[in-house]
């Protein structure tokens, strides 16, 4: 009896993990559809708009330049795999509203090499940033999630995942607009003088090649031998020693 009571216990044991590791892929697919359903919209409120904006009165630039003042900036060095603006916006905002996040995606021939190779096809970053509305939520985010598990709900996708999280002292988002802008014209400069290099590099090479083609073809005309001393010969007609040439008188008399 004992024995049976043991094997049905073992069974639910079996039926209950079964049934919770089937709830936990569920509760993952749930959770991914709704970020994929949250960034979609984000992308669509992230739209530039075709409304002239109006100058900003004095009143309204004092009050934009105190909330640039009280706001903090915090730099995230390492994203879980996979994870979405989205998501990360919830994490970050247990802490204090945050303003705005970017991600920089990773590097296109990266992920076209793990989508060729068979791997997931869903876009990763590999570094952001993140604007609190204040800097003590700011600093608060960056000491409680540096180098800790992101918690949260139970079971939860990126409940074990760990976080990268810098506050950035005296670091404001025009400061990284800035920066941004000034890596863009790098790279711009940077690839509009490597296209001038390969100009050069090209005409050169065509200047070469034919100057080479030149070369050998006066060349192989040196090398052909000059014709010297030809001996030349001609069929002459003999002379006729018979006939007599005309008068000159008889020419005259049969042109005129």
């Amino acid at each position: 009896m004992s024995k049976a009571s043991d094997l049905f216990s073992l069974d639910d044991e079996a039926h209950y993990s079964s049934d919770e590791d089937v709830g936990r892929t569920e509760r993952w697919q749930k959770e991914e559809e709704i970020e994929d359903v949250d960034e979609e919209e984000d992308d669509q409120d992230e739209e530039p708009t075709d409304n002239v904006t109006k100058p900003l009165t004095p009143e309204e630039m004092q009050a934009r330049l105190r909330a640039i003042r009280k706001s903090g900036v915090v730099y995230i060095s390492r994203i879980p795999p996979y994870m979405k603006p989205v998501k990360l916006r919830q994490i970050l905002s247990r802490f204090g509203e945050v303003n705005r996040i970017f991600l920089a995606p990773e590097d296109a021939a990266s992920h076209a090499r793990r989508v060729k190779a068979g791997g997931n096809r869903k876009k990763k970053y590999t570094e952001g940033w993140a604007e609190f509305v204040r800097k003590s939520d700011a600093k608060l985010a960056a000491e409680t999630l540096n180098g800790n598990q992101i918690g949260g709900k139970k079971g939860s996708f990126y409940y074990d995942d760990i976080l990268n999280v810098k506050y950035l002292k005296r670091f404001k988002w025009t400061d990284l607009t800035e920066q941004f802008a000034l890596e863009a014209q790098e790279r711009h400069e940077k690839m509009k003088a490597e296209i001038a290099q390969a100009t050069r590099e090209n005409k050169v090479f065509i200047e070469n090649v034919e100057k080479k083609a030149m070369i050998d073809k006066i060349e192989q005309k040196r090398a052909t031998p000059k014709a010297t001393n030809v001996h030349r010969t001609f069929d002459q007609r003999k002379a006729n020693p018979q006939k007599k040439p005309a008068s000159t008188a008889k020419v005259l008399s049969n042109i005129f």
